[in-house]
């Protein structure tokens, strides 16, 4: 029977990843933030001496010493990242930031042969967002006069390439699936806005270009994922013509019934598009196909799953927000009766419906209603009620939603709501209690669930609470992060002590419930300084818990926040720059003494 934790062996990988990724990444960012610095008393060739030597000592290291595992792979990522450090230091003494164009062009050219010598994903990733900033910066410098479309046709371009090269080359590597994945969502992405926001204002020519190739790549994609049997590429082909027609139909109909008629649109093709697609999918899986492997087939059929969520779950979202505009436009939704009376019809309609879990075609639908129903209902609210009560019927939903229904995006959107009206509250009034009632309700639902997860992973909510309760405390840390846009947050330690205690005992209990005591206390003295960054420590606590139970949305979600709060943490006035980099070189170094003691360790053991 298989485990629903994470065994021993798999803690150990776990530990290993962690500290080498975070210790490269703590010390690498030290480095730019020491440089950043901009020491005006060291001498230009000390600075470009001192550049020059980090990339010599790492890139010989990463080449020639006899390194383990993915080690190797990461210090060279560390030297390609370092190129980019010693050409910023040779714009910084010589006065030639300002052109970004050069900087960027010649961190690829350099870059590439470390790229073509070392398959390793990451470090791909790394080289394609430079390459998409040499042309972006070249459209903003060099060439200024290219519109918008030609603009989005060049991107969509280069990124086609770039998908092109890593399924010539790394096809049949599992470690670069999501690479593929990835380049063929950002080129979609980059054809349909260019089509649907700069198609009026642009030469023809580039419009037809942009239209034909456009689909061109839709359809190789559209047989690839027949030949594979694999329904990714056909979401994202399908989601990205519906998003370029719906926005087209919106320009050429600027009035208040394209906004009815673009959700109808959305709301009829995506639901289409996902029963299709599902049923796509159930036929492939009845017929296997000779040759592939099971454990492809269920991969597929996961990756399938996530796919036709996501679809169902943002074109719920889209169509949902036209129709409320639409409403709004029309000036339907002024009489307080009419609007209340419609909404709470179709939050208790969309509730009955998504009672049973399985009718997955109604998906979209079902999210619509929800939404809308929702809208209408708070704006159909007389106006006695404060600006604090409007949390109370979105509190009584939510509980409703969750008691009474089964749909997976029905209970999504009523677990992330909650934490929501806290944050809400802070806005109408700015007090901080508000923000660490927010993390600290939000982290004890997510670890209670997951420490609890061997009693209700039967239950049918199950996936869906959980994936809120990840996304729900992401939320909020970036809330912490950007929420003084809207109102002001406070900056000192002392405000922030409560939210950042509790995010330390809580990763404390996690670590102390999945391994040894002694390790477990280790740890836990390990992570004791993140309580000066609980925005770290926060998207560490979601990764423990996630990596805890084997969910692996929460393990994205984790790792995507300890990367983007690393790279925020250069804009945190409370800290000088130069004690940033020391505090960051310091931990990233402890960080990799420690994998490299771990590495020992269990390498023994293993030959043992």
């Amino acid at each position: 029977m298989k485990r629903s934790t994470a065994g021993p062996g798999e803690w150990v990988r776990f530990a290993r990843t962690l500290l080498l990724g975070a210790g490269a990444a703590f010390l690498l960012s030290g480095i730019v933030f020491f440089f950043a610095f901009n020491w005006a008393s060291w001498h230009r060739f000390v600075k470009l001496g001192t550049a020059a030597g980090l990339l010599t000592v790492t890139g010989l290291s990463g080449l020639f010493l006899p390194l383990r595992g993915h080690l190797r792979p990461v210090i060279l990522i560390a030297a390609v990242a370092l190129i980019g450090v010693l050409l910023a230091v040779l714009g910084q003494a010589y006065q030639t930031g300002a052109d970004s164009f050069d900087l960027f062009l010649t961190w690829s050219l350099f870059a590439l042969p470390w790229v073509a010598l070392v398959h390793f994903a990451p470090l791909w990733l790394l080289y394609a967002v430079v390459l998409n900033l040499t042309l972006v910066t070249y459209t903003r410098q060099v060439s200024e006069e290219l519109g918008f479309v030609a603009i989005g046709l060049l991107l969509f371009v280069l990124n086609t390439l770039l998908w092109l090269v890593v399924w010539l080359w790394g096809r049949r590597r599992p470690a670069f699936g999501w690479l593929l994945k990835l380049l063929a969502l950002w080129a979609a992405t980059n054809v349909s806005v260019a089509i649907s926001s700069g198609s009026f204002d642009e030469d023809p020519v580039w419009l037809g270009l942009t239209v034909g190739l456009g689909l061109t790549v839709y359809a190789g994609w559209a047989v690839l994922s027949v030949r594979q049997r694999t329904v990714y590429y056909l979401a994202v082909t399908g989601g990205s013509v519906l998003l370029t027609v719906t926005f087209l139909l919106l320009r050429l109909a600027d009035n208040s019934l394209a906004y009815l008629l673009a959700g109808t649109l959305v709301l009829t093709g995506v639901t289409v598009l996902a029963n299709r697609l599902n049923r796509l999918s159930e036929g492939w899986r009845t017929t296997p196909q000779e040759g592939v492997p099971d454990s492809d087939t269920n991969s597929d059929d996961a990756n399938t799953g996530v796919a036709v969520k996501v679809l169902s779950g943002i074109g719920g979202f889209f169509a949902s927000l036209l129709f409320l505009l639409f409403l709004w436009i029309a000036d339907l939704i002024n009489r307080p009766v009419v609007a209340s009376a419609l909404g709470a019809v179709l939050v208790v309609a969309t509730i009955l419906l998504g009672r049973n879990p399985r009718q997955a075609f109604l998906a979209t639908i079902t999210v619509c209603g929800y939404l809308v129903g929702v809208g209408l209902t708070m704006v159909g609210l007389p106006p006695e009620v404060t600006d604090q009560q409007l949390v109370i019927p979105v509190v009584v939903i939510a509980v409703a939603t969750l008691v009474f229904t089964r749909n997976y995006f029905l209970v999504f959107l009523a677990v992330v709501s909650l934490p929501a009206c806290l944050l809400y509250l802070y806005l109408v009034n700015p007090t901080f209690i508000y923000v660490d009632l927010a993390v600290v309700f939000t982290a004890l639902a997510l670890v209670s669930f997951n420490l609890l997860e061997p009693r209700v992973s039967t239950h049918p909510s199950f996936p869906a609470v959980r994936t809120g309760l990840a996304c729900g405390l992401l939320m909020v840390l970036l809330f912490y992060r950007w929420g003084n846009w809207m109102a002001d947050l406070p900056q000192t330690y002392y405000a922030e002590a409560p939210a950042a205690i509790s995010l330390y005992l809580l990763s404390v209990i996690v670590l102390w419930r999945s391994i040894p005591r002694a390790w477990a206390i280790g740890a836990g003295l390990v992570i004791l300084p993140l309580t000066l960054l609980p925005l770290l420590l926060g998207s560490l606590l979601l990764l423990l818990a996630s990596f805890r139970n084997r969910h692996f949305v929460g393990i994205g979600l984790g790792a995507s926040g300890l990367l983007y709060f690393t790279a925020q943490y250069y804009y945190d006035l409370r800290w000088t720059l130069l004690d940033k980099s020391f505090v960051l070189m310091g931990s990233g170094l402890a960080l990799l003494a420690l994998y490299t003691l771990l590495q020992r360790k269990f390498t023994r053991s293993e030959s043992n």
